[in-house]
């Protein structure tokens, strides 16, 4: 049966539900439905019935408390009443509460009273799981109704019942615990005078006094006792513990440490064997003897020898020592029992661990004095039991003592601390979960801050010996070094085993935390045991993102500079590559260069991508990614990196197509520069390394991009064509340099050039004219006048075709060089409405007027300056395209400039509409683009507007859409699609816009270059002492092909200096 939300409903706020809740749980045990055993486990009932009592209105009062009496009973429920403080509270009850409840009050406080011993079932043993310490164990004494019960509140206490009750807190259980302290043991008086007299000798000031105790503990008396013993009766303990902390750890005070080291660590031996017997099921007894197995009565050696499983027995137990008595001869382990003095002899009991029974015959009168129950009056147990400690106690203040000795210098006092803390941490492990960060229990307080404590001692060893002097000698250097692996692994262990990384920001001490990030960062430590950095860089996660993030990025970095010494081997080394792999350690290299700043590996990247093209069939993934690499490296924001790339390109384009290569007679010499053969590699050149504000990388883009212009005679047929393939989408951007006094700009001038001078037909006409055209629209006056001659062959063989379209080259030649220069830029945006408020049928009707040829020539234009006004609004492209407006003012227009005066009137309103429609739709723009014809009808139509004095500036921006078109598209130049190519129907590269007179405002792209890459931040890493020397080892270590060989270069070159 669920009782979960019937228990709920008990500490409910409303009394009527809490009555109700009641009521249903006291019925269900009354009619037989739920038994005591069902409910004793439920904590949070206990909790519930206790603060009944705290609400202002308290009904059912006696019903309340006999259900109380009634759990108390049980020896589970009685237990969980005290861990939820049910004694303090009841205690503080008592006296506001009517006499006649006073009485169900005392019985409860009467069960809860009982010592452990009295009551079945309730001394702490192991215990599944983390719970609080309830478990069973044997009675020891039956209960005397005569003797005295401890634990009552006097009948005279004082009353005051006027007093209203207080809401009095209800204490947690402790949960942290997997184990809290072994069943108690008693002794015999002969006992408790052996481990007092060892006690008094430990505290002794004498020396060799201490340390012949130790010797004794350790040969003797810790072999003799249950180590459990030494828990419940802890002054030995306790004196061991401070001889820890006894001077500076020279002499024979560094004896002594050793003598009690050596004495804590064959105790926590003793423990965990001990722990393992209790957690056997096979040693399980359900039998309650008034002797316990486990205790000194029981230690016969026949019975012990019985009792000793193997796993739990190691040889060490079966080296003979002295008798502690004075006899002569060698016996078994010691019983600690009166009798220490009695024969060995004869044969060990069969059937395992059990108490001489009365029945039995003992064999002599000091086996007798076995059996023989000792005189308790002179111990008061429930003091000692009291002042015992738990294993967990025990482990935490073993390892707070003896944290402080790992910081040494000596190897072997290290080890011998590091040998305790171990064994210690396995006992933690045993006892303690990982709820004692949770745990709001005195116990489980108080465990938290001490491990805490230890935490912040490990944290300030670590740094103690990470930071020793360089100056140091050669020898300390290595004792500190393995002192840091040392307690790094056991500070590793230690948070392994009861803190979880979740739990670690809230309770990690600050210098702990940072001491770990120091470990993440070790770089020789990460190779030799990685799994250990992994769970570092896990709690560095969880307790500093920004700490974490540094590393990351530090890892990152070694990354990148592995990569980078892995790039220049395989790229040096003989016989087949494997250029995939070779080209991602290249990516790699060129990532890390703020790191290490190794440019030679540039020129090695360079080299790479101009072998990887020389191919008659290269393979396209190689390509592919070859190509990045190059244009991540012109393209790279650090200045020196640059400037290298673009000399190392240039040295290679000057030794394929100088004229050195002639004297080779290597055909395929020009095969070299075929990586440059590609329009992404010549725009990136032309729009921001001819820009670039570094000297030496403008100058080296210009020379290259002239060696490439200049070079048809130094290249293949199939080579040349293939340049001027690539070169085509990039003359917009190249012609924004020509000018009639540099090199470059001289040579860019002759693209367009029609005369016979130049000699060849690399472009076709149609290339030419556009090239021509597109020069008017040049910032450079000089320019744009050389442009006019380069248009007139155009126009003169037109005009033979068309006699009627004749201007005079002295009309045409003043008119042309400022044709296309605005005052003002042209707003040509569109309106972008989701729904438009024209009607259809009202544009289908005025384009209906401007196509009749019946129809007065006035009212043709009106129709066509309304259409220009409609096609503001986008919606109506698609209505107006759909009836051919576009084939009908191109027929208008190519009339009017064919000679017939009538249409003038028409010829502006006709450029509007087309530059409205152009300008909306990139694929009309396309097609237009290519009419050679459409485009010398525009010229014309623009000097006719200029002739009767019409508007030319929307003809202006016509043309420039139609020229331009090539570089309008940022998808050509990058695999990545960005957002602003969809806002706008039509942009232009930054460079183009500085460049050229644009008639209008324009969207812009690339102000910076499409395959830059953004530069890991280093200043930061750089300047961290701790991530530079990581850095330093990664770099040295890969250069070297690992850390050993590292070591033996440094070891060589020591050796010579030496010499």
């Amino acid at each position: 049966m669920e009782l979960s939300p019937l228990i709920k409903k008990i500490g409910h706020s409303l009394v009527e539900i809490r009555v109700r809740a009641l009521k249903s749980i006291l019925s269900k045990l009354d009619h037989s439905l739920i038994t005591v055993t069902d409910i004793v486990q439920e904590k949070m009932l206990f909790v519930y019935l206790l603060e009944w009592f705290n609400f202002p209105e308290v009904p059912m009062k006696e019903e309340v408390l006999e259900l109380l009496l009634t759990l108390a009973k049980h020896p589970s429920s009685a237990q969980m009443l005290r861990d939820v403080g049910a004694v303090d509270f009841l205690s503080q009850l008592s006296p506001t509460i009517e006499p006649k409840l006073r009485a169900v009050i005392d019985g409860t406080l009467d069960q809860l009273f009982q010592l452990p011993e009295l009551v079945p079932s309730h001394s702490a043993v192991y215990s599944h799981g983390p719970c609080s310490a309830t478990t069973t164990a044997p009675t020891l004494v039956p209960v005397d109704d005569n003797v005295p019960k401890m634990g009552y509140f006097h009948k005279s206490m004082h009353h005051n019942t006027n007093v209203p009750p207080q809401k009095i807190a209800v204490r947690e259980s402790v949960r942290c615990l997997k184990f809290s302290v072994f069943p108690w043991l008693t002794l015999t008086n002969t006992d408790r005078h052996i481990l007092s007299s060892n006690e008094s000798s430990l505290g002794s000031s004498n020396p060799n006094m201490v340390r012949t105790t130790c010797e004794l503990l350790c040969d003797v008396i810790l072999q003799d006792f249950p180590a459990e013993i030494f828990l419940q009766r802890p002054g030995i303990v306790k004196n061991l513990l401070l001889l820890l902390r006894v001077g500076s750890g020279k002499g024979e005070v560094s004896y002594l440490h050793s003598s009690a080291l050596s004495c804590l660590r064959q105790l926590c031996v003793g423990l965990k064997r001990r722990l393992r017997f209790h957690q056997d099921p096979g040693f399980y007894s359900a039998k309650q003897d008034p002797v316990s197995q486990n205790s000194s009565f029981s230690y016969t050696q026949e019975v012990r020898g019985n009792q000793r499983s193997q796993a739990s027995s190691p040889a060490a137990e079966c080296s003979p020592r002295p008798s502690v008595v004075g006899r002569t001869g060698q016996r078994a382990r010691g019983d600690g029992q009166d009798g220490d003095a009695a024969s060995n002899s004869g044969s060990s009991h069969g059937g395992g661990a059990r108490a001489p029974t009365p029945q039995q015959t003992p064999r002599s009168p000091a086996d007798a004095a076995h059996l023989e129950l000792p005189d308790l009056s002179m111990e008061d147990v429930l003091e000692l039991q009291l002042q015992q400690l738990s294993v967990a106690q025990f482990a935490v203040a073993t390892m707070q003592h003896a944290i402080p000795l790992l910081k040494t210098e000596g190897l072997h006092a290290f080890h011998r601390v590091l040998e305790l803390l171990c064994d210690a941490l396995l006992l933690l492990g045993d006892s303690v979960c990982e709820l004692v960060w949770d745990d709001r229990s005195l116990v489980g307080m108080e465990l938290k801050e001490k491990l805490q404590a230890c935490m912040e001692q490990l944290g300030d060893i670590l740094f103690f010996h990470q930071d020793h002097s360089a100056e140091a000698p050669h020898s300390s250097q290595v004792s500190h070094r393995m002192a840091y692996l040392g307690t790094a692994m056991f500070t590793i262990r230690l948070l392994q085993t009861i803190l979880p990384p979740e739990k670690a920001s809230e309770n990690l001490p600050e210098n702990a935390a940072t001491a770990i990030f120091h470990l993440c960062l070790d770089s020789s430590l990460g190779s030799l045991l990685p799994s250990m950095q992994e769970t570092a860089v896990a709690y560095l996660e969880q307790v500093n993102s920004d700490s974490h993030d540094l590393y990351r990025r530090v890892n990152r970095a070694a990354f990148w500079m592995e990569s980078t010494c892995n790039f220049v081997k395989e790229a040096q080394a003989e016989g087949e590559k494997n250029w995939l792999d070779l080209v991602e350690l290249a990516d790699h290299a060129i990532d890390g260069l703020p790191f290490h700043q190794h440019l030679p590996i540039v020129k090695e990247c360079v080299h790479m991508c101009s072998y990887l093209w020389k191919f008659d069939q290269p393979s396209p993934l190689l390509q592919t990614e070859s190509q990045k690499l190059f244009l991540k490296l012109l393209s790279h924001p650090s200045p020196p990196v640059k400037t290298e790339t673009y000399e190392c390109t240039l040295n290679l384009v000057k030794d394929c197509l100088g004229i050195q290569s002639l004297s080779r007679q290597e055909a395929a010499a020009c095969a070299g520069v075929n990586f440059l053969l590609h329009h992404r590699v010549l725009y990136e050149m032309s729009v921001f390394g001819l820009q670039d504000s570094a000297q030496m990388v403008n100058i080296a883009a210009k020379d290259i991009l002239l060696f490439l212009l200049k070079g048809r005679l130094m290249m293949t047929a199939r080579a040349w064509d293939r340049f001027n393939e690539a070169l085509y989408p990039v003359i917009p951007i190249l012609q924004g340099y020509a000018s009639t006094e540099e090199s470059l700009g001289k040579c860019v001038l002759l693209i367009s050039d029609m005369s016979d001078v130049t000699g060849d037909d690399v472009f076709p006409t149609t290339d030419k004219l556009k090239a021509a055209l597109r020069l008017l629209f040049s910032k450079q006056p000089t320019v744009r006048v050389a442009a006019v001659h380069h248009i007139l062959p155009h126009l003169t063989s037109h005009a033979d075709a068309n006699p009627s379209s004749v201007f005079t080259d002295q009309s045409v030649a003043a008119s042309l060089p400022n044709l296309f220069c605005l005052r003002d830029p042209v707003d040509v945006t569109l309106d972008t409405i989701n729904k438009s408020i024209l009607k259809v049928e009202s544009v289908e009707k005025l384009f209906c007027i401007l196509d009749s040829e019946t129809v007065d020539i006035s009212l043709r234009r009106s129709a066509a300056e309304q259409l220009f006004v409609v096609l503001q609004d986008k919606s109506m492209h698609s209505v107006l395209t759909s009836l051919g407006i576009t084939e009908r003012v191109i027929s208008l227009i190519t009339d009017n400039v064919n000679g017939n005066k009538s249409l003038d009137c028409l010829l502006e309103p006709c450029v509007c509409i087309l530059r409205k429609l152009v300008y909306a739709d990139p694929s009309l723009r396309h097609s237009l683009a290519q009419h050679n014809r459409l485009l010398l009808t525009l010229l014309r139509a623009s000097l006719i507007l200029k002739e009767i004095k019409g508007n030319n500036a929307e003809v202006a921006v016509l043309m420039c859409l139609l020229l331009f078109d090539e570089i309008a598209c940022i998808e050509t130049w990058s695999d990545k699609s960005t957002s602003d190519a969809t806002l706008s129907p039509f942009s232009l590269p930054v460079a183009a816009v500085r460049r050229y007179n644009i008639p209008f405002k324009t969207a812009t792209h690339h102000a910076v270059s499409p395959y830059c890459c953004i530069l890991a931040p280093s200043s930061d890493l750089l300047s961290l002492s701790l991530a530079r020397q990581a850095l330093q080892v990664a770099w040295n270590a890969a250069w070297h092909s690992g850390i050993d060989n590292l070591l033996e270069k440094s070891n060589s070159v020591a050796c010579d200096a030496d010499g």
